[in-house]
């Protein structure tokens, strides 16, 4: 599938393009994901916890796991969840970007919304433990799409990992 242009779409973390979205208001762009695949894709950028109104900057999040297994977010300076605002955007918002029928996503490491398998998640059932899991966009974009090929940017940086990532869109 393509976009309008016939290149493939890509839903992708905004601050990988270079967007001031991320906590502390920077950016964190990914210059080998911009430069290899930048002129032959089309773009489709979101940032979860900027567009639900949480802000830039914001305070730092954790994703936890509660006593009754539901996953949520804490903002330890406060202990503020911020969880709702993130949850019912993602339950607004998902919809509409799936419709435009991205190709891929590509997600922010380690991010509390779009991590792959790279964040902290505390365990409140074992006081405190942590564990690698996904942050909560990253998982209800799995569930929503589970045919989307999903990556984050350590899964893509190299020019080669780019260039693979691109054959399997275009071949695939």
């Amino acid at each position: 599938m393509a976009s309008r242009s016939g290149k493939p779409l890509i839903l992708i973390s905004s601050c990988l393009l270079g967007l001031a979205t991320r906590y502390d208001g920077r950016s964190k762009p990914s210059v080998v994901i911009m430069s290899e695949l930048g002129s032959r894709v089309s773009w489709l950028p979101v940032c979860p916890e900027a567009e639900s109104g949480l802000g830039t900057p914001r305070p730092p999040m954790r994703v936890i796991r509660q006593v009754d297994g539901s996953v949520g977010l804490v903002r330890p300076a406060d202990g503020f969840d911020p969880a709702p605002m993130l949850l019912a955007w993602i339950e607004r918002t998902l919809p509409v970007l799936l419709s435009r029928l991205p190709d891929a996503a590509i997600l922010k490491a380690r991010s509390p919304s779009c991590g792959l398998e790279t964040v902290a998640v505390l365990d409140a059932r074992r006081s405190g433990v942590e564990f690698p899991g996904d942050g909560l966009f990253a998982a209800a974009l799995r569930q929503a799409a589970p045919e989307l090929p999903i990556f984050d940017e350590d899964a893509l940086a190299t020019p080669e990992q780019c260039r693979q990532f691109l054959r399997q869109l275009t071949e695939g």
